[in-house]
């Protein structure tokens, strides 16, 4: 995540929270990819990745809105490492896949405390 910029991380009794933004180097229209764009606020959003130890990681992302100079469009980022509209990372998703290769979708849930239904909807996106 190199065009990520962590602006702080704690550790509390849920685990690791991390918070990040994008560098501004890197943002760019999520319509045409132009550079030329200019923040329109911003939100945050939690994303769980994948864990450290026994710990759970949480990143909590600033997500940018942005206002193309080029096409006019006002969206907000794309994000390189979280899928739109999933609350879990693509490091975990990937995490997830190599650990139902030798443990059960409730085990897994369990271990990462996630939802079953999440689990399953990671294992179905793979095999789509």
């Amino acid at each position: 995540m190199k065009d990520q910029l962590i602006v702080d991380a704690v550790h509390d009794k849920k685990g690791i929270v991390v918070r990040v933004r994008t560098k501004d180097a890197y943002l760019k229209c999520s319509n045409c990819g132009s550079k030329r764009v200019s923040k329109k606020g911003s939100t945050r959003r939690t994303f769980l990745t994948t864990p450290i130890g026994c710990d759970s990681v949480r990143l909590v992302a600033q997500i940018q809105r942005l206002k193309c100079k080029d096409c006019g469009t006002i969206r907000q980022e794309r994000l390189s490492y979280a899928e739109p509209k999933k609350s879990y990372t693509r490091r975990l998703e990937k995490y997830i896949n190599k650990l139902l290769a030798g443990m059960t979708k409730q085990d897994v849930a369990r271990n990462l405390g996630m939802s079953w239904n999440t689990v399953q909807e990671i294992q179905m996106r793979q095999r789509g």
